[in-house]
């Protein structure tokens, strides 16, 4: 619905004042349609610096690991390593 309310204003040649988000703003003026992690920094700043923090640090020996424990009745419990 948004989409609609902004197109019928750009052709009525309607000013707006509001927030485009640089994705889509990006989307709109067909300047590149790939989304990029620069991308999140103004959607969610605190998510941006935890992905940014994942990719340029090593994490193997963080202690990151995710693993599940499986309770079957009438047996002991049993840990499967995820992949």
């Amino acid at each position: 619905m948004f989409g609609v309310i902004l197109g019928k204003a750009i052709f009525e040649k309607i000013p707006i004042n509001s927030y485009l988000d640089r994705t889509l703003l990006r989307q709109l003026l067909c300047v590149d349609n790939t989304v990029t992690l620069a991308d999140m920094f103004g959607y969610d700043k605190e998510l941006f610096q935890s992905w940014n923090f994942l990719l340029n640090n090593q994490i193997n020996d963080m202690g990151l690991e995710t693993y599940f424990v499986v309770a079957k009745e009438n047996s002991d419990n049993s840990t499967i390593d995820s992949v």
